[in-house]
């Protein structure tokens, strides 16, 4: 996993989804593991609901999910571009709310290690604390 800082999401269909959301921008290299990726996604539903990750295909394959944001051709090529995605390989890119993009994976996708990251974020833990019903009994 390789961690980045940059904001690299600007404008158009993206912003709107990196404002209220954190993404889990993809590349996935082949049918086979898509079926995969989706019977693994559907298992951690609850968690990718939880910390509000919306997902984006920056490839040929899309994967068939309740929260997925879609992007035109043309976004899709400049974010490939960008990260150096190779549509041949399968790429995962964890882009937080503040529009950055904050780890990237190679090969398998590691939702856990994904989770541990945001859960270490100062947003998230802001957010942690809220849900708490500690919060809430003021």
């Amino acid at each position: 996993m390789f961690f980045a800082s940059n904001t690299v999401w600007g404008q158009d269909s993206v912003q709107m989804g990196t404002q209220s959301h954190r993404l889990l921008a993809y590349v996935v290299s082949s049918e086979d593991e898509r079926e995969a990726l989706e019977a693994t996604l559907e298992s951690w539903e609850g968690e990718l609901v939880d910390r509000d990750i919306l997902l984006v295909s920056l490839g040929e394959i899309v994967l068939d999910t309740p929260y997925g944001i879609s992007l035109s051709a043309e976004e899709k090529e400049l974010w490939r571009t960008l990260w150096q995605l190779p549509l041949g390989e399968s790429r995962f890119v964890l882009v937080g709310k503040d529009g950055g993009a904050k780890a990237f994976q190679r090969s398998g996708l590691d939702l856990p290690l994904f989770f541990e990251l945001i859960d270490s974020m100062p947003m998230r833990i802001a957010e942690m604390k809220a849900k708490s019903p500690t919060a809430n009994s003021h």
